[in-house]
This record gives C-alpha cells, sequence and structure tokens, in this order.
C-alpha cells in the first residue's frame, strides 16, 4: 500500500521532468536560433514547435532513461547467485536506485552551469 503510493509520486515525479525536459529543449533550441540571429543575422524566430523537439533523438534518448518509473502494483525479485551465495534484488530497490542516478544526471546540469558562473572569465 505505501509502496505503490510511493511509486505513484515517482511515476507524478516522472511526468513532472518530461515536462521539464521539454522546456530545457524549447529554450536550448530558442537560445541557438537567438545566437544564430545575433552572430550571422538569420531571422530570429522564437516559436518553437513542438515537432522541433519531438523529432530530436538525443531528447528522446533523455527522456527514455530519465523518466524511467516503475508502476504502481508492479513487483517482483531478481535473485542471483554471487560466490555460492544467493542475493535477492526487489524491482523497488532497483527502481529506486535507478531513480536516483537519473535524478543526479538531471540536477547535475543546472550545477554545472552554477559552477561555471563563479569561474572567473578570462579574455586574452
Amino acid at each position: 500500500a505505501i509502496n505503490d503510493l510511493f511509486k505513484t509520486v515517482n511515476c507524478l515525479c516522472s511526468l513532472v521532468l518530461f515536462g521539464l525536459l521539454y522546456r530545457q529543449y524549447r529554450l536550448r533550441e530558442m537560445l541557438e536560433r537567438l545566437q544564430k540571429h545575433l552572430k550571422r543575422g538569420h531571422t530570429y524566430h522564437p516559436h518553437v514547435p513542438a515537432s522541433t523537439m519531438l523529432a530530436n533523438s538525443i531528447f528522446w534518448l533523455e527522456i527514455l532513461l530519465c523518466c524511467l518509473a516503475l508502476p504502481p502494483g508492479v513487483t517482483g525479485e531478481l535473485s542471483l547467485q554471487t560466490l555460492d551465495n544467493i542475493v535477492v534484488y526487489r524491482f523497488e530497490m532497483l527502481g529506486c536506485c535507478y531513480n536516483i542516478m537519473a535524478r543526479l544526471y538531471v540536477l547535475w546540469q543546472p550545477l554545472a552551469a552554477s559552477i561555471m558562473r563563479d569561474v572567473p572569465n578570462k579574455q586574452n
């Protein structure tokens, strides 16, 4: 019962993450268009259609890797034999470890950006 509640919250977090990743890719596309406009004089079109992000294979790879979640009601065990010992892992534990690593990956980008802001910009 409590496991399904946590799995539901995790699925909702994955949906929110999908929206945030979509927005990040949309803003990245707008920034690229703005840079082309400022550097090369291309026309600037601020409207970015959804098809632009949905056609990006890197976007879908990141969605696949970061938004996986174990749905409520799904449970099971994986047993492995190591040095004559049987080790049993529950799907919930494996999913939790995977989601922690995926969320750390997602948090790395803004963390790296904030660290790079503190590095002095030396132009020779």
